[in-house]
């Protein structure tokens, strides 16, 4: 027998949130891009040393305090994952899972994603 469970705004909220939290912390964190054609900008370790040496706004993207807010915001998600599971099973970790995209559409992809990975192993949740 199934017990329909009512979720309570707060907790779509705080998916949707979380969610949208880890994509804006990758989202800030820099990226490695070499230039078009040319693969990485040095050939011997000789050519790594007589680099410039990066701005201090260079640095400061490098430090990347965002790495760790995605850290948090996935063991966040992976939590609220239990809590569903726990509360009413996979089909309540979906219907959360909808109403949260619901609430926050412009990232429905990466959510999917996000949740597809985090919530693997949580009860039956497969990715």
């Amino acid at each position: 027998m199934t017990v329909k469970t009512k979720l309570p705004d707060n907790v779509i909220e705080a998916l949707a949130l979380t969610m949208v939290g880890v994509v804006e912390a990758r989202a800030a964190q820099p990226v490695f891009r070499p230039a078009p054609g040319k693969g990485y900008p040095f050939t011997r370790a000789r050519d790594f040393d007589q680099m410039p040496t990066p701005s201090a706004e260079r640095m400061k993207k490098l430090a990347n305090p965002d790495r760790h807010r995605e850290e948090v915001e996935l063991a966040a998600l992976q939590w609220i994952g239990k809590q569903l599971y726990a509360a009413g099973g996979t089909d309540l970790m979906l219907q959360a899972l909808y109403a949260a995209i619901e609430l926050k559409p412009k990232y429905e992809g990466q959510m999917l994603s996000i949740c597809d990975a985090r919530w693997d192993g949580i009860g039956d949740w497969c990715s």
